[in-house]
């Protein structure tokens, strides 16, 4: 788990990321309600106030537990727990940029070595 500095409620303002930002996403990842806080009195015109946590969490199911304990590769228990629904550290941090909960910059900073 890591935290995110979150975009300031009170100065949240729509701003498209750059281009830059927005190539290093695959093309169904680059639509959303991207905002970014403007600075403000209340967050001490940084733009973010809080933090939230973001989590990258290994569920054990029996086929999960089943591929632990035969000792396989970490790439083909991580495989398995991706077919059972398990997101990424950076897919948590994606989806809260794309609602506008923290800026796309926040999401690529804090997950530069995930996916």
């Amino acid at each position: 788990q890591r935290l995110v500095r979150v975009n300031c409620p009170a100065c949240v303002a729509p701003e498209p990321p750059a281009p830059d930002l927005l190539a290093l996403l695959k093309p169904h990842q680059r639509e959303g309600n991207w905002s970014l806080g403007k600075g403000c009195d209340a967050c001490g015109h940084t733009g973010v106030r809080g933090r939230r946590a973001i989590h990258d969490m290994l569920t054990i199911s029996p086929e999960v537990r089943e591929r632990l304990a035969s000792g396989v590769a970490l790439q083909e228990v991580e495989a398995q727990a991706r077919r059972e629904g398990k997101g990424s550290l950076f897919e948590h941090a994606l989806q809260l940029a794309q609602d506008g909960v923290i800026s796309l910059d926040e999401a690529l900073r804090v997950t530069a070595a995930e996916d």
